[in-house]
């Protein structure tokens, strides 16, 4: 199976978790206990537990996973989630998810943390950056899980944000979301009608390839979008 095959099937659940995420810590400073593996973050009263994926280092352009980082000194319980996307990999026959080190121009932090979060369902996922790069760490915690999930404005600020930066179907990825989520739906041409899990309603218009043009709809409230 092919990363972008992989990434169109889960880009949107995932990014759903990290809308829950922010609801939950905004944008307030983190602090992590690598050893103990736990994340915080200041001036709330949450404390998470995390698994390592890996480094990316902005001077070489490249992507490390954790568990070939043999400068890394943890516990194997801090790096599990790298050792799990490792094995998905060989079993699935995904050469980056096997391969030490690459180039992130194949794919970067976030692309990763996207697919451990959708492939073996964390909670959401977090950049905690460090000068000269950034570790990816995933989260398991069923407070996150148990927050509201898109509304309207919440899945169009997180479709514009990923479409600038990656290219991908995503008429295939919306359909997917829909889809693994049970959300009622339905296909009209080029046009594909959904309603959230909180109530909003959107319509989404696609072109002959799948990319959006057009993402409109009315929030249960009644604001139009």
């Amino acid at each position: 199976m092919e990363l972008s095959h992989l990434f169109e099937q889960h880009v949107f659940t995932s990014l759903e978790k990290q809308h829950k995420l922010f609801r939950m810590t905004g944008s307030s400073a983190w602090g992590m206990d690598l050893q103990a593996g736990q994340l915080s973050f200041q001036g709330t009263p949450y404390q998470f537990q995390v698994s390592l994926l890996g480094t990316q280092s902005d001077s070489s352009g490249t992507w490390l996973w954790a568990w070939a980082n043999d400068a890394l000194n943890a516990p194997r319980r801090v790096v599990d989630a790298a050792y799990g996307l490792q094995g998905y990999g060989e079993d699935h026959g995904i050469e980056l998810l096997t391969e030490r080190s690459f180039e992130v121009r194949r794919a970067d932090g976030y692309v990763l943390s996207l697919l451990a979060v959708g492939l073996h369902d964390y909670s959401a996922f977090y950049r905690c950056p460090y000068p000269g790069g950034a570790a990816f760490i995933v989260l398991d915690d069923s407070r996150i899980d148990e927050k509201p999930g898109f509304d309207l404005l919440g899945l169009s600020t997180q479709v514009t944000n990923i479409m600038k930066f990656y290219e991908f179907n995503h008429r295939n990825a919306l359909m997917a979301y829909l889809t693994a989520r049970e959300l009622k739906h339905s296909v009209e041409g080029e046009e594909v009608r959904f309603q959230l899990a909180e109530g909003d309603e959107g319509v989404a218009s696609f072109d002959a390839a799948g990319r959006l043009t057009r993402l409109t709809g009315k929030a249960l409230g009644g604001h139009g979008s």
